[in-house]
Parts: structure tokens; sequence; C-alpha cells
């Protein structure tokens, strides 16, 4: 509690439900005097327990007068069945050898290691359009139109 809130009733303090929460002024945890002590909180903080949680992140009151709790909020999140589905809306990958070009190339443009001139440049795209970009394009083109991000 001390590396993630800092001492007590210095850089925090308890509310009524015996949360820790931040003081206010400089001193508070997450005012500048108050950071020297609670540096190591990344190797200590894990966002797991319900008192490191509701102490970052309180109940708060709506206009309405509703109470919304993230702690309730995130639990009922993490109870619910996901799809991992990680890439889902990445791209199709160049080929290696397209995009070992195109990245070489342009570092050679950028620093100096080839003249960007008309000729260069043409010749670059030239290169680019016989690895295949058209067709990656296509792909592309394909795979954003079937997943619905294009008209």
């Amino acid at each position: 509690m001390l590396c993630v809130f800092g001492r007590e009733g210095i850089e925090d303090t308890l509310d009524a439900n015996d949360n820790p929460v931040s003081i206010d002024g400089p001193q508070e945890f997450t005012g500048s005097v108050g950071q020297q002590y609670v540096q190591p909180r990344n190797l200590a903080a894990n966002n797991k327990s319900d008192v490191e949680i509701t102490s970052r992140y309180p109940d708060w009151t709506s206009r309405n007068g509703r109470t919304i709790s993230p702690l309730e909020t995130l639990r009922q999140m993490q109870a619910m069945d996901w799809t991992q589905t990680p890439g889902q809306d990445v791209m199709p990958a160049p080929s290696t050898d397209l995009k070992t070009y195109y990245e070489q190339g342009f570092a050679e443009f950028f620093t100096g290691n080839k003249a960007l001139t008309q000729e260069n440049w043409d010749a670059f795209i030239s290169q680019l359009d016989k690895l295949g970009t058209k067709e990656w394009k296509q792909q592309g083109y394909e795979f954003a139109k079937a997943g619905g991000y294009l008209q």
C-alpha cells in the first residue's frame, strides 16, 4: 500500500469505505512532491485488488443521481466470455521481398544514400510494382471491403 499510495495521512487518507484516496495539494500521491514515495508503484500495483482499483477509480454519481462504480463495471466485464481477436482489422502483410525492398528503398532516400531524383523515384516505384504492390493493394481493398471498412 505504501508503494502504491504513499504514507497514510501524508500522501493519502482513507475515505468512508476505508479505501485510500489522495489528499489535496502537492503532497498528494498524484502530486509532484508525493510522487517520490510511490515510484515503485508499477512494480507493486497489479490492478487486481479491489482496494487498489477503487482507490484509483472511485465510485461517482452522475447528474441524474445514479451511482457509477468502475470496479463493478470492470468485474462484470471480466466475468464475460470474450473471443480473443487481436489483429482482426490488420491489413494483409506484403510479401517479404516487397516489404524489404520498400523499407530499404525509403531508408536510402531518407539518409541520402540514394539521391531523390525523378529517375531514381520512378525506378523505385517500377521495382515495387514488379514485386507486387498492385496485388497487395487489391488484397488490402478486398480485406477492407469484406470487413466493412469500405462501402
